[in-house]
């Protein structure tokens, strides 16, 4: 068991109340989700794989493509 002083544990539960801790796991989320789309597209010309980008907004994460031809 790992013991935690109380002002690392005060500062942790600050950045959870205040969505730093939610908004890092939705960025690290979006992220893999475009390395993972980014692996798995069809190649051609490689502007598909490039277009493809991740936008975080506070709780909110989007990964897309602004080419029309994406799904």
């Amino acid at each position: 068991m790992k013991t935690v002083t109380l002002k690392a544990f005060t500062k942790k539960l600050d950045n959870f109340a205040n969505g730093k801790a939610i908004e890092k796991a939705v960025t690290k989320s979006c992220l893999l989700v475009e390395k993972e789309s980014k692996n798995n597209c069809p190649v051609q010309t490689g502007a598909l794989r490039r277009s493809i980008t991740t936008d975080v907004n506070g709780m909110k994460g989007e990964v897309y493509s602004p080419l029309d031809y994406a799904i």
